[in-house]
């Protein structure tokens, strides 16, 4: 995608981190291998939502959620065009993808907790 597509403004995509939302279940100790797995978990009108694993022979170690936008300069370019683009089956994925989205749409909304005091 980043190296065939071709963007309106005639520049490459970039793919900014809006936010990730790590769980940390066990320690990685200094020089452990490990492996990452991830996977689509889904997408919207604007954002798409990675699901990676950090594991090794001693299990599970973490699960992060990461949050990206894709970018063409300021315009942002629709997930699913992107997705399409690739090859992936959008129409066959669009229920998984929307129950995906439901799962994180917690942390993606954080209005109330910005309203905290601190």
């Amino acid at each position: 995608f980043f190296i065939q597509y071709k963007t309106e403004s005639g520049t490459w995509a970039y793919v900014p981190v809006a936010n990730v939302f790590t769980s940390f279940k066990k320690e990685i100790k200094p020089y452990q291998k490990y492996d990452v797995k991830s996977r689509i978990l889904g997408w919207d009108s604007k954002w798409i939502f990675i699901l990676s694993k950090f594991e090794s022979g001693q299990g599970l170690h973490a699960v992060s959620i990461t949050k990206y936008v894709l970018k063409d300069k300021r315009k942002t370019i629709a997930p699913v065009k992107a997705l399409e683009f690739c090859g992936y089956d959008v129409d066959k994925y669009s229920e998984e993808s929307r129950k995906g989205v439901e799962m994180v749409d917690w942390f993606i909304e954080t209005g109330d907790v910005e309203e905290l005091e601190i």
